[in-house]
This record gives C-alpha cells, sequence and structure tokens, in this order.
C-alpha cells in the first residue's frame, strides 16, 4: 500500500494498492451485482438518486470489508494518525448517477474524523471523486477543480474532517459530475473512521 498527500494542509491523501493481489484478484471473481442491496439514504428527505448499499451481513461483502479494516495500522502509520474503525459500506452506483459537489459537514456531529473511498469497478478511470476550491461571489459560490481522482480500481482517497486548531470546520469540497452511463455501474467501499 501506498499513500500520497494530495493537499498542503494534509487533508486529502492519495491511496494505492490497499488491498493485497490476492484479495484484490478475489473481488474480481464475485458477482457483486447479485448482492442484496439497499437502498442510500441521502438524509435529504424527498431525495434519491441511483445508489445502493450493499447487504452488511452478505459473507462476501463481510470478508472485503474485513480485509479492508485490516489496513487501518498502516494507514495510521503512513498518515500519522491514530484513527479508528467505525464501518465500511460497499456503494454500488447504477446508470446515471452522479454527486454533485458537497462537503461532508455535518459528519463530524457523529464523531467521524476521516472517511476513506476506495474504488473497486468503474465504467473507465472518467468517475473518480473530484476536489474543488470555493469562491464565494455576491450571487453563487464558484467552484474550480484542483484535483480529480481517477476511478482506478483498488485506488482511492483518504480525506480528514477533523476541526482545525481554531476550532473552524475544513470545507472539503468535492464531488463525482460525471454520470455513470448506460448498462454500466461503480462500486466502490466508502470507509467510516473516528
Amino acid at each position: 500500500m501506498q499513500i500520497y498527500p494530495i493537499d498542503d494542509n494534509n487533508r486529502i491523501f492519495q491511496v494505492v494498492d490497499l488491498l493485497d493481489q490476492s484479495t484484490f484478484e478475489w473481488v474480481n471473481t464475485i458477482d457483486w451485482l447479485k448482492v442484496i442491496n439497499h437502498p442510500f439514504d441521502s438524509g435529504v428527505e424527498g431525495l434519491s438518486f441511483p445508489r445502493r448499499i450493499l447487504d452488511s451481513t452478505n459473507p462476501n461483502v463481510v470478508k472485503l470489508s474485513n480485509a479492508i479494516k485490516s489496513k487501518l495500522s498502516t494507514i495510521n502509520n503512513l498518515i500519522e494518525t491514530s484513527l479508528t474503525d467505525i464501518n465500511v459500506v460497499l456503494w454500488l452506483d447504477s446508470p446515471g448517477f452522479k454527486m454533485t459537489v458537497h462537503t461532508d459537514k455535518g459528519i463530524e456531529k457523529a464523531g467521524i474524523l476521516a472517511t476513506l473511498q476506495l474504488y473497486l469497478f468503474a465504467p473507465n478511470e472518467d468517475y473518480g471523486t473530484e476536489f474543488f476550491t470555493a469562491t464565494a461571489t455576491k450571487y453563487k459560490t464558484i467552484f474550480d477543480s484542483y484535483y480529480k481522482f481517477k476511478s482506478v480500481p483498488n485506488t482511492g482517497y483518504i480525506m480528514l474532517n477533523h476541526l482545525n486548531e481554531d476550532g473552524s470546520l475544513p470545507m472539503l469540497w468535492h464531488g463525482m459530475l460525471n454520470r455513470v452511463p448506460e448498462d454500466c455501474y461503480r462500486l466502490s467501499a466508502y470507509w467510516y473512521l473516528k
């Protein structure tokens, strides 16, 4: 596994080869589309989009989650943190899915200090998360891209959401603006950490 800082504040990191080769080869043998899944709760009443969560009790989901969780001590050593596990979920994004530019404001109230998204399958490398700077004008906020992760299998990113030293919350604007095309899907593991 390799981890590289992306920003000057050491809030966003590139993760490469999180899973060992044999585990990742096993991941590619599973038909993830046949795993029972549940609707994704957007947290906004009436808002839904084509994202599902794979059933956390499925033996293959459990095995993959445990393989990811086994990397926590290495991650902590590489980025000099003392994060602990909360939960890994597998997101299945269907045709039409995209994620508008947003921050993860609010997750800090649940004690979530960091998240890790690991890409497992995508139509191609154009479906990774993109990070933006935001400039507020009188009428709207303007977003400028400063880094876009490629959705290469077994790579991803870590985003640290802890408060700044002055008690303010960092506004890490990000999204995935390319819609998943017809007859395709995107599968990723999303890990909440505290």
